[in-house]
């Protein structure tokens, strides 16, 4: 029987084979390293354009602290503004109350009562005054009639002269818890 030798065969198969191994490590390490190289040129593009971006909105940003804080400033004055026009209104509308009580009593007064002080307390009108006993009554009345509150007589001292007047003292309002 004949003897093939295929050891030189073999041999050049293998050394194929290790050839083209070597070829597809080659280029495997070499398409590794130029992806590599551009994604990180991708990387550092993407790093540097959003570094740019957030410069960019950090000036934005400053630029608008002056604005910002006017606008801030604003509104507090526009706060102080609307809580001055409401105590401004509140202010109007007891004024329209006095006016109104002062109206009252003015429609109210006999021609011989006369009144000496006028005081206000809280939610209290003190009237001080001297008036003859029937004009005291008949003003006390209309007084009720007109202001439309309670009117309570606190306090009356009888003159010793001839003219027949007594001081007295009147409350009006929620004066009935303060009459002794």
């Amino acid at each position: 029987m004949t003897e093939f030798n295929f050891l030189p065969w073999r041999a050049a198969r293998r050394e194929q084979i290790k050839r083209k191994f070597l070829r597809s490590v080659l280029w495997i390490t070499s398409a590794s390293a130029l992806l590599t190289v551009l994604f990180s040129i991708a990387g550092q593009s993407r790093i540097s354009i959003a570094t740019e971006q957030q410069l960019e909105l950090h000036a934005q940003v400053s630029e608008l602290q002056a604005p910002l804080a006017k606008l801030k400033a604003l509104q507090g004055a526009q706060r102080d503004a609307a809580a001055a026009l409401i105590q401004l209104e509140s202010l109007r509308n007891e004024r329209q109350g006095l006016v109104a009580a002062l109206q009252s009593i003015a429609n109210a007064i006999t021609p011989d009562a006369h009144l000496l002080r006028l005081e206000r307390d809280d939610e209290i009108l003190t009237l001080e005054g001297v008036a003859g006993g029937a004009d005291l009554t008949r003003f006390m009345q209309r007084l009720t009639l007109e202001v439309g509150a309670p009117v309570a007589l606190q306090d009356l001292h009888a003159h010793l002269d001839d003219s027949q007047r007594s001081s007295f003292v009147l409350l009006i309002g929620d004066a009935q818890e303060s009459v002794p």
